[in-house]
């Protein structure tokens, strides 16, 4: 998997859309938070998949989740999360090679 640069993440669109997907894949709007408030990868999703990038971070308790984000039409700063799970191993293998 290749790192891609980063997008510049000033504003996460959070709704109830979003967060009950979310847990339906075992991924807490907390996880979300820990992983933004600390290191994470950023990698290039799967052409034709929602959303062009991986973020692979640590949740609180410190287990590698993967969450898929999209840009909010006219705001390049302003990013929704889409999905989200628990990072697979070659998810987790590009995390810890960038110290995560």
């Amino acid at each position: 998997m290749r790192r891609v640069p980063e997008p510049v993440i000033e504003d996460l669109v959070w709704d109830d859309e979003n967060d009950e997907h979310l847990l339906r894949h075992g991924v807490r709007s907390r996880d979300l938070l820990a992983i933004l408030e600390s290191t994470f990868v950023v990698l290039r999703n799967k052409r034709g998949q929602r959303g062009p990038y991986k973020l692979v971070g640590r949740s609180g308790n410190g287990s590698l989740v993967c969450l898929i984000i999209e840009p909010v039409s006219g705001d390049p700063k302003r990013w929704r999360p889409v999905t989200g799970w628990p990072a697979s191993r070659g998810e987790g293998t590009a995390a810890r090679r960038q110290g995560v």
